[in-house]
């Protein structure tokens, strides 16, 4: 289905929505929010986090470290 997992980026379905966390791959796709957000595509997506990022995928990240 996937690549090979490569890191976690924030990724925008929506101008002026918040940031969601999601897998990048090697190929330079990405999956969906790990919040359980359905996204069909997104607008864009960056590598560094931001203060208005999805609380849930936080909490979720947050959950999955510890």
């Amino acid at each position: 289905m996937y690549g090979v997992e490569r890191k976690m980026i924030y990724a925008q379905i929506k101008k002026g929505r918040k940031l969601h966390l999601v897998h990048e791959y090697e190929d330079g796709d990405v999956g969906q929010p790990i919040c359980g957000i359905h996204a069909p595509q997104f607008r864009m997506s960056i590598n560094v986090p931001l203060g208005n990022a999805c609380k849930r995928c936080v909490r979720v990240f947050n959950s999955r470290q510890g």
